[in-house]
């Protein structure tokens, strides 16, 4: 019986399919719609969190600040944001990640894998939350015991709520987004986005 790919083959497939369908959408379109910036010919460069990667068409290359070059992971990332984009404003309505298009099927794992970990890191001190997203470019929130609104893309603010666990309730976390994410990344790409940012904030506070 043939066995199924292994996780590195279908993000390195996710990764090349990315490129071809960014090397069919105009430049100037991509920077308008998503916040991206030009940087020189066939080249973009646009911010994830605190960090800037550059986009260079012709070499088919994400490259970061540093000079090392993204994962395929991230790369297929930050290339699906770019050419799903749609330009569409935020709405400022908040909703959470149930309600995010295609989320259905979603919603068990998202909360088993992503938000228990929030709950895991934080929900016995929500002011550590703080501590650690401030270098990644979050600001604070007014929500739950701590909160903090992450710039995860230029169009894709990602806020994480914590609540303090007592003797009457567990301690519990939520994920909030503008209501236009949708038109900017696909629910499997939000996924991707807040585990990107739960990597790091892990990071962050094993150094504090």
């Amino acid at each position: 019986m043939p066995q199924p790919p292994k996780k590195q083959e279908n993000i390195k497939l996710a990764s090349e399919l990315a490129w071809q369908d960014f090397a069919g959408r105009g430049l100037r379109q991509v920077v308008t719609n998503t916040g991206a910036e030009p940087a020189g010919d066939e080249a973009v460069s646009v911010r994830f969190l605190n960090e800037t990667y550059a986009v260079r068409r012709t070499e088919q290359r994400v490259v970061a600040e540093d000079g090392e070059p993204a994962s395929d992971r991230m790369a297929a990332l930050i290339l699906h944001y770019l050419t799903h984009g749609d330009g569409t404003p935020r709405t400022g309505r908040e909703i959470g990640f149930a309600q995010v298009p295609g989320a259905k099927f979603y919603e068990g794992p998202f909360r088993g894998r992503i938000v228990s970990r929030i709950i895991r890191m934080f929900g016995g001190d929500p002011s550590l939350l703080l501590k650690c997203g401030m270098d990644l470019g979050g600001r604070k929130a007014k929500y739950g015991d701590a909160a903090m609104t992450f710039p995860a893309f230029p169009e894709v603010p990602v806020t994480i709520v914590v609540w303090r666990g007592d003797d009457e309730f567990p301690a519990n976390a939520n994920f909030v987004f503008d209501a236009s994410i949708g038109n900017y990344l696909s629910v499997e790409d939000v996924v991707v986005v807040c585990e990107e940012i739960i990597n790091r904030l892990s990071r962050a506070a094993s150094s504090i």
